[in-house]
């Protein structure tokens, strides 16, 4: 582990990968100016120069590329560029596709006038013509910035990508070099880490999540519903297992939250204990309830939209941990009780392990563990009122210890 704080957030500073789109011939010493002013950010840009023969076509390349890249960096000077077989240039195929897969796009168009080669222009009126629809499309709702010279290009997309790393984060990537597995998301924010679940939920087609609040994956108001929606269009089979609200465990977690008065906690000391009937109504009254009935009324609506495409299940068991699984990962965030209850602004820790791992294997016998336990939704349903009355009984016996 390393000394200090310090040198852990020097060793976990991130790189992101940059992804440089743009026609070849007429933008070679531009292209080589930006590479260098990536490579001195300590970045990685990426491109047209790095894709060898393979068996796989060009395009997949291409696709697989970008949807690996942080950032989409388009140049565009006073050519359309070669064509794939569709008959759209690859460099405008390269902008639709980081468009539709949601990488951010920063875009830098050449001016007008400026003296060039007779070879660097567009000749021939089918290409100019789609040149031009090309980037009408591009400054549609974007901001461009122009340049007329390979060193303005240059100190325009260091000062953009700069301001982006700022206000757009992204997962990027972080040396391990020194660091435990444990550290990775030490350094994150919630929204970070929200964006790296969100690439992961995209393109897997198994998903599964345990958590006591996971209630914003499926609320129609949280920050995954819409791309948890489009994977479930995409095909993704998608399990979740929550705490059921009514069980002594959520009412407990709840009322020692900062959304309730400390004074509204139930302690041993019993100047502060709550009479139950108190206590329970509190409780239905909160913020917590209500985040849980969004979340159900979220999954009844993709249910009836995608039907066994996703299910639900609730378990009275504490689920303390919370625990994402895709096709390629693990998400895992060891919640203490201690740590936590009633301290939310504090920073989370949670690590992310690849599916070869030990970690992925156990966290995968423990959903399924869950799951069998739990009943599905339609029972709970049926239930609830008997799961109400069990927790007044259960809160009246814990206050008269």
């Amino acid at each position: 582990m390393l000394d200090s704080e310090r040198e852990l957030r020097h060793f976990m500073r991130k790189k992101y990968q940059i992804f440089i789109s743009s026609t070849y011939i007429d933008l070679v010493e531009e292209r080589k100016h930006v590479q260098q002013a990536i490579l001195e950010m300590n970045h990685f840009p990426v491109g047209m120069e790095l894709f060898s023969a393979a068996s796989t076509s060009q395009w997949e390349i291409i696709k697989q590329t970008i949807d690996s890249s942080d950032y989409y960096v388009l140049i565009i000077g006073y050519r359309y560029g070669s064509k794939a077989d569709d008959g759209i240039g690859y460099t405008e195929k390269e902008f639709w596709y980081a468009k539709e897969k949601g990488v951010p796009i920063l875009a830098f168009l050449k001016k007008e006038g400026l003296p060039c080669k007779v070879t660097d222009i567009e000749a021939e009126p089918e290409n100019k013509k789609k040149l031009d629809q090309f980037i009408e499309a591009v400054k549609d709702n974007r901001e461009v910035a122009y340049w007329s010279s390979k060193e303005e290009l240059s100190r325009k997309i260091t000062m953009s990508l700069t301001k982006e790393f700022d206000q757009n984060k992204r997962c990027g990537w972080i040396s391990l070099k020194n660091i435990s597995v444990q550290d990775i998301f030490f350094d994150m924010t919630s929204h970070e880490r929200n964006i790296c679940k969100r690439d992961q939920i995209r393109f897997t087609k198994r998903l599964r999540l345990h958590a006591r609040t996971g209630y914003s994956f499926i609320a129609q108001n949280g920050v995954f519903y819409p791309v948890i929606r489009d994977a479930l269009k995409n095909g993704m089979d998608f399990r979740i297992v929550i705490q059921n609200p009514w069980s002594l465990n959520s009412v407990l977690f709840a009322l020692n939250g900062e959304a309730f008065d400390h004074k509204a906690r139930l302690q041993n000391d019993t100047s502060h204990t709550l009479q139950y009937k108190e206590a329970f109504l509190l409780y239905k009254k909160g913020d917590w309830y209500e985040r849980f009935s969004s979340c159900l009324r979220g999954f009844k609506r993709l249910k009836e939209e995608f039907g066994d495409k996703i299910n639900l299940r609730l378990t009275d068991m504490d689920l303390s941990n919370s625990i994402l699984l895709s096709d390629k990962s693990l998400y895992f965030e060891p919640s203490d009780t201690v740590m936590h209850i009633g301290k939310k602004s504090l920073p989370l820790f949670e690590v992310e392990f690849d599916n070869t791992s030990e970690q992925y294997r156990s966290c995968e016998n423990v959903f399924e563990l869950m799951w069998e336990q739990g009943c599905d939704y339609d029972d709970y349903i049926e239930k609830e009122p008997f799961f109400m009355d069990r927790l007044k009984r259960l809160i009246q016996i814990r206050t008269m210890i």
